[in-house]
């Protein structure tokens, strides 16, 4: 019997720390170019192998605990630590400054106003 796969994504902004709420502060524009805080963007890039993914698939899917997405269950995978993970950087394809505050949306995109 197969079954659909899915990915689920939860995503929490903690903007406290940059953000004060205070009548004074400039305002926050999400990357869309949303100030209402209404709008939201993801994406999700595939960077898998696609045939070590099948294989994955179709040899991680028979214990329980494959079956509700235990990582650490599928001898095939190995988890990095998240030290190790955030030493991966991609590197920039122009030269732009994209971590605020700023005045403007990177590409001079224009902010929406409600």
């Amino acid at each position: 019997m197969g079954r659909i796969r899915w990915l689920a994504i939860r995503l929490v902004h903690g903007v406290r720390s940059f953000y004060p709420s205070h009548p004074s502060s400039p305002s926050l524009t999400l990357s869309p170019s949303d100030s209402t805080g209404y709008g939201f963007h993801g994406d999700f890039g595939n960077g898998w192998d696609q045939e070590l993914l099948q294989h994955v698939i179709d040899e991680c899917d028979s214990t329980p605990d494959q079956l509700n997405g235990v990582i650490d269950a599928c001898p095939l995978l190995t988890i990095q630590e998240i030290p190790e993970a955030q030493k991966c950087k991609t590197p920039a394809l122009i030269s732009e400054d994209i971590v605020g505050p700023m005045d403007n949306l990177p590409g001079e995109n224009p902010i929406y106003q409600s």
